[in-house]
């Protein structure tokens, strides 16, 4: 698809910048769905914030960043009942958690969940 004759590498290059941007909104779009959608369902908050900390990387990558703020907002409403306490905490802090302070604080929940849960 970009290999003409005659084309220099400059040429080339534009090429496959120009297909790698061509679908950039389309994807913005589709990750931001996903990453607004995302819960933690199944997953250890370990792994529930390192999915949504890929998703916000990827819209980065295509200059789509989401705001620290707004991807916080995201991680806590993704969260199931049993956070309910921790969230409510969460949401009243000022300023707003940073995404790793928020992990972190989940991260003593989910121990405390799971400690309850052996006893």
């Amino acid at each position: 698809m970009i290999l003409k004759k005659r084309a220099t590498s400059h040429i080339v290059w534009q090429s496959l910048e120009n297909l790698f941007h061509d679908n950039k909104g389309a994807r913005a779009l589709e990750l931001d769905n996903e990453i607004c959608s995302m819960t933690l369902g199944d997953l250890s908050i370990a792994k529930y914030c390192q999915k949504m900390k890929i998703v916000a990387d990827l819209l980065d990558n295509i200059e789509a960043p989401v705001p620290e703020k707004t991807l916080a907002t995201h991680l806590i409403n993704g969260l199931s009942p049993q956070y309910e306490h921790i969230t409510t905490i969460l949401r009243h802090c000022d300023p707003p958690p940073t995404i790793l302070h928020a992990r972190s604080k989940l991260l003593g929940e989910e121990s405390r969940i799971l400690r309850n849960l052996i006893t």
